[in-house]
């Protein structure tokens, strides 16, 4: 009993020894390191001849600042990442091989450090099939034809001596405006009884009433309108022009005026008694 108790003491002296010398072991630190992979497409994919779109990520703690793609080892494309402050950089990246055959597609990045990752590889096999895109018909619109009517020039008046322009076919009205002689105004209407022009005259954009008589018609009266103009205000008294003087024949076709025969002319006016 006495010799195990013994044994039992010298035990715990040793373990006691072991412990006070024991050192923790240091933590392991972990090392970043850039990384990329290639999501699409899966290795061992087929493609018809045409574009391919490579899609990839890289992460790395310090940001990426690019990312490169090679096939069969040449280098096709390098983009830039325009936020070089992610930690993850994810891509699309077409590219279109020259011709048919195996390819080995590779994608790396690059950190804002200057740090290159591992490559990220797939192998592909690209068909001598180009690819056709589906074309949708479409219908053609029938052309929609506008016509556009020609204007025509309305006829003038080219006044022979000064003459007052006034609110309405009667000298009773009052005048807007005086028109000098030599000047040339727009006919737009005719008084019922042909003796007054309601007129435009652009150098001031005026329009009022002048009488026939003022000066010589250019073009043609028989497309211009008859207007009555407006009416004399109460108090007022209608007073007729001078008739023109008659000393010219009209063709047989004229309208007699109730005072003279007027007959209208490219020329002017033309009457006789």
């Amino acid at each position: 009993m006495k010799r195990q108790l013994t044994t039992l003491i010298l035990i715990g002296i040793v373990l006691a020894a072991c412990s006070g010398n024991a050192t923790s072991a240091p933590e392991p630190q972990i090392e970043s390191v850039p990384t990329a992979w290639i999501d699409s497409p899966l290795d061992g994919s087929t493609f018809p001849l045409g574009e391919i779109e490579i899609i990839s990520h890289t992460t790395d703690l310090s940001g990426i600042a690019r990312v490169e793609l090679s096939a069969n080892g040449e280098v096709v494309r390098t983009d830039e990442n325009p936020d070089s402050s992610l930690t993850l950089f994810v891509i699309s990246q077409p590219w279109t091989p020259s011709q048919p055959g195996e390819y080995l597609i590779q994608v790396r990045g690059q950190t804002t450090g200057g740090e290159w990752s591992n490559y990220a590889q797939v192998n592909i096999t690209v068909l001598g099939v180009t690819a056709t895109p589906t074309t949708v018909p479409t219908e053609t619109p029938i052309p929609t034809l506008t016509l556009t009517p020609t204007p025509v020039a309305p006829p003038t008046l080219t006044l022979t001596k000064n003459a007052f322009c006034r609110k309405g076919p009667n000298t009773a009205f009052t005048e807007l405006t005086a028109i000098p002689a030599g000047d040339t105004v727009d006919i737009l209407n005719i008084s019922s009884n042909g003796l007054w022009y309601f007129v435009f005259w652009q150098k001031f954009n005026a329009q009022c009433w002048v009488t026939a008589s003022s000066g010589n018609v250019s073009g043609n009266l028989s497309g211009v309108a008859v207007e009555a103009g407006p009416t004399l205000p109460p108090g007022l008294t209608s007073i007729a022009p001078t008739a023109p003087a008659c000393t010219l024949v009209c063709p047989s076709d004229c309208q007699p005026d109730p005072t003279c025969t007027v007959c209208q002319t490219s020329g002017g006016s033309a009457c006789k008694p």
